[in-house]
């Protein structure tokens, strides 16, 4: 019996002594990154990105808060090399799918300015953003043989864009495919009066008039789906619409949210359902970067400012194991510092204090500003993968083993806030 005791006090000690923690592992594999100046063409020490990301074609770019000016302008910088140096041309934001892929054509078309496109298809969170200037300068500068295509996954609220022109784009789609719905022309007048609407009712203007909309939308969407079109661009977005009129129900009309704090639980779904007909469709054989909240792009369950549970895009695209092998997901933390959305007359948030057992902690000690660590490579290391602490916003933090939901962590010492282009 002693000698069982013996060999079992041995083998934990063999144990304690061969295996190291992940803390020792993310501070022996942190790499310092020089820069996050947008401008910075010294891309040194942004080639182990070249090693980490390999040949994978889909790459998540997150952020702590959407009003993080430090997170943008790292962004800028690593989207500039992986452009540049690694063949990466399509940029994805969380921002309007319509009006980012309808719009894109009509640019290239000669119908839009870039700029135009820009300011009224992508969230004001970041086009009000003055750091987010140094992105739009380099779209703008991107030669014809090598252009930086953008494009959007989102489809809640209506940018100005759609505004203006998805009322008639989806009438033409759909009298195009002369459904039956279409030929019924009280109900379908009735519908696109409604649809012309439908910026003030997913605002909250009349629960009757948006469930009468709700309704004539699905039941448009089952017919669609009897021509076999699934492909379509416009099945997506009219599945966005259903979720958009849905979640208005559901924000807006039904108080639900005012109780429970959850998130609508179909949002992020539908997000990964438009990025995979983006990659899967439309853009089949181009590299993708993908521009989202650290809580989107995560690969498994994800906390919301309200510090609730909700599956994530990332968790949804990737339950395909052949997109989870092409992807490759970067988070982004910062130690302290603020952020402040460019929203109205809104005060900066500051960064509370990390927990001692954090990712935030432990880059903080190192004394580097600005520091990236892989997490792929961590399966051929004698380490055993746990949880620990990180951000998963401003003021959020949860622990969790964060190796299986980011393949990787930008990490910033310090967070500037965004600030705001009118006040340059």
């Amino acid at each position: 019996m002693r000698l069982t005791y013996l060999l079992v006090f041995l083998l934990l000690i063999k144990q304690s002594f061969g295996q190291s923690s992940i803390k020792e592992y993310i501070l022996k594999n942190a790499k310092t990154i020089t820069s996050i100046y947008p401008n910075d063409t010294n891309f040194t020490d942004l080639e182990i990105l070249r090693k980490t990301i390999g040949t994978k074609r889909i790459v998540m770019l997150g952020e702590l808060y959407h009003g993080d000016g430090t997170s943008v302008q790292a962004k800028t910088r690593l989207i500039k090399f992986l452009h540049e140096r690694m063949g990466f041309n399509v940029l994805v934001f969380e921002s309007d799918f319509f009006s980012l892929n309808d719009g894109w054509k009509v640019y290239e078309d000669g119908g839009i300015s870039l700029d135009s496109l820009i300011y009224l298809s992508i969230y004001p969170l970041w086009t009000q953003c003055s750091q987010f200037q140094w992105l739009t300068s380099y779209v703008n500068q991107s030669k014809a043989e090598q252009k930086l295509v953008l494009s959007g996954m989102d489809f809640r609220g209506y940018t100005g864009y759609s505004i203006r022109y998805l009322y008639k784009a989806i009438d033409s789609f759909l009298r195009l495919e002369n459904i039956p719905f279409v030929k019924n022309e009280k109900a379908y007048s009735d519908y696109c009066s409604l649809l012309k609407q439908a910026p003030a009712l997913v605002e909250g203007k009349s629960k009757t008039d948006m469930n009468k909309l709700l309704n004539y939308t699905n039941n448009i969407l089952a017919q669609l789906q009897l021509l076999e079109i699934k492909d379509s661009f416009y099945i997506k977005v009219l599945q966005g619409q259903v979720q958009l009129f849905k979640m208005a129900k559901y924000y807006r009309y039904d108080s639900s949210y005012i109780l429970t704090k959850k998130n609508y639980p179909l949002h992020d779904f539908q997000m990964a359902e438009n990025l995979k007909w983006l990659v899967r469709s439309k853009y089949t054989n181009e590299k993708i970067i993908v521009w989202a909240h650290n809580t989107h792009i995560a690969k498994g369950t994800a906390i919301n400012a309200n510090g609730i549970d909700y599956n994530s895009m990332g968790y949804y695209f990737t339950q395909d194991t052949s997109l989870l092998n092409q992807t490759y997901i970067i988070g982004f933390t910062s130690f302290s510092g603020k952020g402040r959305l460019i929203l109205g007359n809104v005060s900066p948030e500051i960064v509370t204090k990390p927990d001692k057992n954090s990712i935030e902690n432990w880059m903080h000690s190192s004394g580097i500003a600005y520091n990236f660590v892989d997490f792929s490579n961590l399966n051929n290391s004698n380490i055993k993968s746990e949880p620990f602490y990180i951000k998963t916003y401003i003021n959020t933090e949860k622990k969790l083993d964060w190796c299986k939901y980011y393949d990787g962590v930008f990490f910033i010492d310090k967070m500037r806030p965004c600030e705001s282009v009118n006040n340059k």
